[in-house]
């Protein structure tokens, strides 16, 4: 999602602790960001070092966010020889930012090296693995490697993170002894303490240029007629986008292409604006930036994608549009779902996603220190019937409940799903396989 703001590093975004300005700079590959520059924050014996992939995107702008809502964190772009002797580490895990092919050996190989000089040893995993049935993709070659290194990280952690519950149900079944927590993902652009009491009617389209391109190509016609017929000035946000049919049909639409913005910019226009489209399948949309920025702002979300259901606590028609409306929505139902995604986004905020890693990496590390209150989140209208006013999070420390992915394949068909990392959403063949929002290859 970086892809869509001028500078994540050294922006300042609206905080929810009053005078918080977190001090950021960009990661190199063999030099490291100290959040610590704060003497009473400074306890080098608590430090927590995330390691992240050298690739910009979602995952570099997720880490460095914690680190400096944390204060006592560091962020290291990993490298074969990467020393975090006597530190508490997360390693933050999206396999194609490590490797070419998302499978990368070398990596396990160094958790096996270092852990024993780690104090803990946390996997956030982003990316798990994806699997593609069409033989002339390489991710159809090597999905195999993918889940068996994402496997091998969550059973040699201390804990493990999860962003999804079809993947957090799977490492159930890997490491589900070990102490783990589901927990979407948060806006990387900053979040909003209420919402605004007055909306525009505008349409925003957010995110690096493919994410875009893909969610331009899933709105299609049927996009610009609903906005037309609804009033709604569309704003794209974001890098230049490259494809030559999708930016002139852009511009002859009279779409506002704003380009690269500073956080407080993109936060200036979502506050504003009434929806936010993305193309994303709702089995994986909360791993989504995009859909966490959207959320955090309490836009209403505009979710294309040709699979339906309800997942993460989200469920079409309470958080979210499932689809382009055929006519103009009700204000007051619209002002209803921009409540229930903006309730739906505290469970994982920043300030509460830190304080559950926190918890993890504290003195209680056993399951005395595990909240066992289950594996799921509060269901939504479409899973129980009722609707959570918020989604808690979840430490969890429980069994396994058995392998999911043939109710996923009867959900999303066995077609083509996958993590995200390397996988096509459930779109037509034709669209990029690269379709991540992270940075993927």
């Amino acid at each position: 999602m970086a892809d869509g703001i001028q500078s994540t590093w050294g922006s300042t975004w609206k905080a929810r602790e009053p005078g918080y300005d977190p001090v950021i700079a960009r990661a190199r590959k063999d030099s490291h960001i100290s959040l610590a520059d704060n003497p009473a924050k400074d306890r080098l014996d608590e430090r927590i070092t995330m390691v992240i992939p050298d690739v910009p995107g979602g995952v570099m702008d997720y880490a460095h966010m914690m680190a400096g809502h944390m204060g006592n964190a560091r962020v290291l772009v990993y490298h074969k020889d990467l020393n975090v002797d006597g530190d508490s580490v997360l390693l933050h895990m999206s396999g194609y930012g490590y490797s070419r092919y998302g499978a990368p050996l070398h990596l396990l190989n160094w958790a096996r090296r270092n852990k024993p000089r780690m104090k803990r040893f946390g996997v956030f995993m982003h990316e798990a693995y994806a699997v593609s049935d069409r033989i002339t993709s390489s991710v159809y070659w090597v999905w195999r490697a993918q889940r068996y290194i994402a496997s091998q990280l969550a059973r040699r952690s201390d804990f493990w993170i999860s962003n999804t519950h079809y993947i957090h149900d799977w490492l159930e079944t890997q490491a589900g002894d070990l102490p783990h927590l589901w927990m979407p993902i948060y806006s990387t652009i900053g979040e909003l303490a209420e919402l605004p009491a007055v909306r525009q009617k505008k349409l925003v389209v957010f995110g690096t240029a493919l994410m875009r391109v893909n969610t331009w190509r899933a709105g299609g016609e049927a996009l610009f007629r609903w906005a037309a017929a609804s009033g709604l000035e569309i704003h794209d946000i974001g890098s230049p986008i490259g494809d030559p049919e999708i930016a002139a049909m852009l511009k002859a639409r009279g779409v506002i292409a704003h380009g690269r913005l500073p956080a407080e910019a993109v936060q200036k226009l979502l506050t504003a604006a009434t929806y936010g489209v993305v193309a994303y399948s709702p089995h994986d949309v909360a791993k989504s930036g995009i859909f966490g920025a959207y959320s955090a702002h309490g836009v209403v979300p505009v979710l294309l994608s040709p699979n339906t259901g309800s997942h993460d606590g989200l469920a079409p028609g309470v958080q979210y549009l499932e689809g382009i409306p055929l006519a103009e929505p009700d204000p007051v139902e619209m002002a209803r779902m921009s409540r229930a995604a903006f309730d739906w986004y505290q469970g994982h905020s920043v300030a509460a996603s830190c304080d559950a890693i926190e918890a993890l990496f504290g003195p209680a590390h056993g399951a005395e220190g595990i909240v066992r209150s289950g594996t799921r989140p509060a269901r939504t209208q479409g899973e129980q019937g009722k609707v959570p006013v918020r989604v808690p999070l979840e430490l969890a420390l429980s069994d396994g409940r058995g392998h999911p992915f043939e109710g996923i394949r009867r959900s999303f068909g066995a077609r083509t799903w996958g993590s995200g990392a390397i996988s096509n959403h459930g779109f037509p063949r034709h669209w990029p396989l690269e379709a991540s929002e992270h940075g993927g290859l």
